[in-house]
């Protein structure tokens, strides 16, 4: 009875898929999910660390909490521009590249061993995965120029896919 249900509300012929999924890629469905995951999961670490009394006043806590409350705007205004009528997708891109590199500053803050890190008996540990997030996000950023960049501006767009079948 729930797996009708679902499929009535969700299924290919739902007023959902053709209204509201209209023109989404897999891709782009993707993002939707785990955009509003990764923001949850991050808000949920930032509780338990508050909670804990492992905050601190210094750069990591305070770009932490420009980061946490861009992200929840990024969400919220994606999810709006993702199945509204709104034509803002350039600044949304544009904002997300911006808390990319936001994000890689919170990463440093633990590879230059600030407060609270020092204290930190697995530090070694924390720094080798903040350079490599660091890395990943480094990439992110280029990629998401490549794809966006010469999109937007005329007589430069090049082909992502050449080369690739």
């Amino acid at each position: 009875m729930i797996a009708h249900a679902v499929e009535r509300r969700f299924g290919l012929d739902s007023v959902f898929r053709k209204k509201v999924l209209a023109g989404k890629t897999i891709g782009g469905l993707a993002h939707y999910a785990l955009m509003w995951l990764g923001t949850i999961l991050i808000t949920i670490g930032v509780g338990v660390s508050r909670t804990k009394g492992y905050m601190d006043t210094g750069a990591h806590a305070i770009i932490g909490w420009m980061i946490l409350v861009w992200l929840w705007g990024q969400a919220i205004f994606g999810t709006v521009l993702a199945f509204g009528k709104l034509k803002f997708g350039t600044a949304h891109r544009v904002s997300g590249i911006f808390l990319l590199a936001l994000t890689i500053a919170i990463f440093v803050t633990i590879i230059r061993k600030n407060a609270p890190f020092k204290a930190y008996a697995d530090l070694e540990t924390y720094i080798h995965w903040s350079i490599a997030v660091v890395v990943f996000l480094a990439i992110a950023i280029l990629m998401s120029l490549a794809y966006f960049v010469p999109s937007k501006f005329p007589g430069t767009k090049a082909d992502l896919t050449a080369g690739l079948m």
